[in-house]
C-alpha cells in the first residue's frame, strides 16, 4: 500500500496547456467545476453534492445561467480528490494508509464539508491511531465534540508536556487535563476524567 501524502499531483491529474490541472478519476462529465488551492479542477455533479454530503458551497452558489463558473475551495488536491471519492455512489477509497497529517486534513474537510460517509471513516482511522498519535487525536476529538474519543484518548497524553498541551487545546479541557494529570497514571480513561466527558 502506499502513502496517500506521498502522492504528487501528477499521479491524480493531467496538466492542461491553460496552465491548470484536470483530476483523472473528475474529468468527464459534471455540471459545476471545483479547483484546489493547488489548481486541479474536479468536475462534479450537484445532485452528487448535494445527495453525499450537506454542506459544499457549490449546491448553492453556482448559477444555472453560469454552469462554467469556478469554485475555488481552500483545499489541496489530494484532500479533494479523496473527499470527492466518499462523495458518489461507488465504493470509497482505502484510507487506512494514510498519514497522520493527511488524515487530520482529510478528517477537517469531510467535517467542513459534512460529507458523512467520510466523517465516520475518518472517526474510525482516528481511533486505531490514538495509541500511536495520541495527541492528533486528542485534538481532532475535542474539536469535533467527540466525547467518547476524548475519554479513550485521555490516557494516552498523560506525558504530554505542559506547554505544547497549552498550546494545543482549549482553556478549559487544559484545566481539566492538568487537574487530572497526576491522578491518571494508575486508572482508565473515563475513570481518571470523571467529569462525565462520556456523557456529554
Amino acid at each position: 500500500m502506499f502513502e496517500e501524502s506521498t502522492r504528487s499531483l501528477d499521479e491524480i491529474a493531467d496538466l492542461q496547456s491553460e496552465g491548470y490541472y484536470l483530476s483523472k478519476k473528475f474529468s468527464l462529465v459534471g455540471d459545476v467545476v471545483i479547483q484546489s488551492t493547488d489548481k486541479v479542477r474536479f468536475r462534479l455533479h450537484k445532485k452528487d453534492l448535494a445527495t453525499f454530503s450537506g454542506g459544499f458551497p457549490p449546491v448553492e452558489l453556482i448559477s444555472e445561467t453560469n454552469p462554467s463558473e469556478i469554485v475555488h475551495l481552500s483545499e489541496g488536491a489530494i484532500i479533494l480528490d479523496l473527499l470527492f471519492s466518499f462523495a458518489r455512489a461507488g465504493r470509497y477509497p482505502d484510507i487506512h494508509t494514510l498519514e497522520i497529517k493527511t488524515l487530520v486534513a482529510l478528517a477537517d474537510a469531510a467535517e467542513k464539508y459534512e460529507v458523512y460517509s467520510a466523517v465516520m471513516a475518518c472517526k474510525i482511522l482516528m481511533r486505531v491511531n490514538l495509541e500511536r498519535q495520541p495527541l492528533q487525536v486528542f485534538i481532532y476529538a475535542e474539536k469535533y465534540q467527540y466525547t467518547d474519543l476524548l475519554d479513550e484518548t485521555a490516557i494516552f497524553v498523560l506525558g504530554t508536556p505542559l506547554l505544547e498541551m497549552f498550546e494545543k487545546i482549549s482553556n478549559d479541557l487544559f484545566k481539566a487535563w492538568v487537574g487530572r494529570r497526576g491522578h491518571g497514571a494508575g486508572c482508565g480513561p473515563a475513570e481518571m476524567w470523571g467529569f462525565g466527558l462520556q456523557n456529554g
